[in-house]
């Protein structure tokens, strides 16, 4: 069996379980790309080894990595495509737990009027910035679901957010404040010309595209500093 086969397949049955599996199946075919096109049986402990520690630090995504592959070789192994694990048996010590921290409102009104002062590292216009704070704040949406919207999935009129196949492929409705509605109608026509389609993204960069989860944390990280070295945002991915 090919390794970049049973990757595959190895997807496709998390998925047919319900599953979105996203960011592991980014990890898989990151891990099947870094080996070649070699036989599953040819994967050392070593090839491993070198994939998990990567070039940087530990950090947590070393655990993410470990537990995406460990349950990829187990899914292998039941299906006789290997004869054993090569994960490597010690693991480094995890980095120091994220303390979970609640943000004030007056931590809120430094970080909006932070906003509002273009930086060169912001990635993204200080209206966006801005409109992504209110709506992580004021929905208590993951930062991964609020990067996703669509303009289709905001109804201004009843005043709900469609939030499309989240975990386990299932949307739900978000009900939207009075305050948070009114900044989303100045949002949209701030950012997004009339006969705006409907596919297109919410939050947007300057050149039109829809906002990355990436950016977003990095420009959020540049706010922070600005802010006064506030606690990270504490958002759910």
């Amino acid at each position: 069996m090919r390794l970049q086969k049973a990757v595959e397949e190895y997807i496709e049955h998390k998925r047919s379980l319900g599953m979105i599996f996203r960011s592991q199946a980014v990890i898989l075919r990151a891990f099947a790309k870094a080996q070649g096109d070699i036989d599953i049986q040819e994967v050392s402990g070593h090839d491993t080894r070198k994939f998990l520690d990567g070039n940087g630090p530990v950090t947590h995504s070393w655990f993410g990595k470990y537990g995406t592959l460990r349950g990829f070789y187990r899914f292998s192994l039941a299906r006789h495509y290997i004869a054993q694990i090569p994960l490597p048996s010690s693991r480094p010590r995890p980095p120091e737990e994220f303390q979970p921290y609640i943000y004030t409102r007056q931590d809120m009104r430094r970080l909006l009027v932070a906003a509002q002062r273009k930086r060169k590292c912001w990635l993204l216009e200080p209206h966006t910035l801005r409109m992504l704070l209110l709506l992580l704040y004021g929905t208590g949406l993951r930062i991964s679901e609020a990067v996703r919207l669509n303009l289709a999935d905001v109804d201004l009129s009843a005043g709900v957010l469609t939030i499309r196949e989240s975990k386990f492929y299932k949307s739900r409705f978000v009900p939207v404040g009075r305050d948070l509605l009114k900044a989303l109608r100045h949002y949209i026509v701030l950012q997004w010309p009339a006969g705006a389609l409907g596919t297109t993204p919410l939050l947007g960069t300057r050149k039109g595209n829809g906002v990355t989860r990436q950016q977003a944390e990095k420009s959020f990280q540049c706010l922070r500093k600005e802010a006064g070295q506030l606690a990270p945002l504490p958002i759910h991915h």
